[in-house]
């Protein structure tokens, strides 16, 4: 690893931290703008700049709210750069893929149906732009194509970035949520289960989780290129850290989408070695880092308060799988829970059964930041997010946007599995896909930054370099 080939992400990390040491907010603007303008200038660096920004934006923005839509100005920076220097190419620009026209198509039929909802403008653009703006990531590689050393790097710096949140968890956890965190973060109330969880510098456990198994995946990778003892020695170290702390994460979707994926890797490829290395790593973590990190996070609790029940926090560490199917548990999700979510999701998809309500109506992200004109008339309260991917599209989009989206998904996996044979990295990506089918049913994982900004990094790498019928588009991959 020669650091002159980081400089310029180290260049927008600078930036970055120079934005949260001085939260005002024309420091911010100032670094959102520099951030832009380097990202017109340096496309290809501005795309790996993404994963430490995504992987932190949460703390930045608490801090700092001006640098809440650099990352997405970045994206639009380097979209424009790089449909510049191919305008003698243009035809390219147009020349999609199915599962591309899949997507799209999703996308007008949620809008279409949404403006005839009654959901204002604005949400409707805000919504779009959730589920768009990191697709132009997997279209800038597409244009740009994939040059030697790209891959090494993206692994590089998810390394670090999922290290950093790594060892800032883990402090978390054994401070009780009073250390290295905002002091809005520290005052907030969470309930006796999620208390217990990790939330890191991504203010939620489950995308934490979700990030960290990038996280895990390329660390294994690095640890089979490396032939000095001592750097796999290191590396070793940091990938037992960062199964401690995907464990305390106690993410249940995320451990069930991994668990299906890792499944899937070994049917395909029948690589023992890494799944040996990731299940060692866990069983490592739950000793030398679970174990002692609950116990000196029992201490900091019996020393500031004088008491604690310990009892309590390792029965809600330990039994979050198993509440899945408890009986309290079931009747409290029918009644303000995901199942309650699930049955008021079929209720909207009754009487909008073709083309669904639209974006804005139910459970996606713009109904976190926008009135929905549906909620009041459903019962549902004001601030409902779906927590189940498909549950929202089949109550916003009706059955055209399920098999929309089904051509977008479907499209992809047809895409990785013709790859398996020709891209070595195509049945680690193909297994990752399998694994977020399943967890989209607990979690919106095409509506997080942080996971589709890495899956397009990764599934736009595996697409330029496969030599498939689609000359064109590879064109820019050669």
């Amino acid at each position: 690893m020669k650091w002159m080939d980081y400089k310029w992400v180290l260049v927008f990390v600078a930036l970055f931290l120079i934005g949260v040491i001085i939260p005002v907010p024309m420091v911010g603007y100032a670094v959102t703008l520099a951030a832009v303008v380097l990202s017109f200038l340096k496309p290809r660096e501005s795309l790996l700049a993404l994963i430490p920004y995504f992987a932190t934006r949460s703390f930045l923005k608490e801090l700092t709210p001006a640098l809440r839509l650099t990352g997405d100005l970045m994206i639009l920076a380097a979209l424009a750069r790089v449909l510049w220097d191919t305008r003698k190419e243009w035809k390219r620009w147009f020349s999609f893929h199915p599962f591309e026209y899949g997507f799209f198509a999703f996308l007008i039929i949620g809008f279409g149906a949404g403006f005839l909802t009654g959901v204002s403008p604005v949400a409707l653009v805000f919504q779009v732009r959730a589920f768009m703006i990191t697709y132009f990531v997997f279209y800038i590689v597409r244009l740009i194509g994939v040059k030697e050393g790209d891959k090494t790097r993206l692994m590089w710096v998810t390394f670090f970035s999922a290290l950093l949140l790594s060892i800032q968890g883990i402090i978390e956890k054994m401070s009780t949520r009073t250390l290295l965190m905002p002091e809005a973060w520290v005052e907030r109330f969470l309930s006796p289960t999620n208390s217990s969880r990790i939330y890191g510098l991504m203010d939620n456990p489950n995308v934490l989780a979700t990030f960290l198994t990038f996280g895990l995946l390329v660390t294994v990778g690095l640890l089979f290129k490396q032939h000095k003892t001592a750097l796999k020695v290191l590396i070793g170290i940091a990938l037992v850290l960062m199964a401690g702390a995907w464990i305390m994460t106690y993410s249940r979707g995320t451990f069930i989408g991994i668990g299906v994926g890792v499944v899937v890797y070994f049917v395909l490829t029948r690589h023992w070695k890494g799944i040996a290395y990731l299940a060692g790593a866990m069983i490592i973590a739950y000793v030398l880092v679970v174990l002692p990190t609950n116990t000196v996070a029992d201490w900091v609790a019996t020393t500031d308060r004088g008491q604690v029940d310990r009892k309590a926090e390792d029965d809600s560490d330990s039994d979050r799988l198993k509440e899945t199917f408890d009986r309290s548990t079931l009747e409290l999700s029918m009644t303000s829970g995901r199942l309650f979510i699930v049955m008021k999701g079929f209720e909207i998809f009754r009487d909008y059964p073709v083309a669904g309500s639209g974006f804005g109506t139910f459970g996606d992200s713009a109904t976190k930041s926008y009135v929905s004109p549906l909620y009041e008339d459903y019962g549902i309260p004001r601030d409902t997010y779906s927590d189940n991917q498909y549950i929202q599209i089949i109550a916003q989009t009706g059955v055209l946007g399920v098999i929309a989206f089904a051509v977008f998904l479907l499209g992809m996996l047809t895409v990785l599995w013709k790859a398996r044979k020709d891209v070595k990295e195509a049945p680690l990506v193909l297994a990752l896909l399998l694994g977020v089918y399943v967890s989209s049913l607990v979690y919106n994982l095409w509506e997080d930054k942080a996971f589709s900004t890495m899956y397009f990094l990764l599934f736009g790498y595996v697409f330029t370099r496969f030599k498939s019928k689609w000359p064109l588009l590879n064109r820019g991959g050669e």
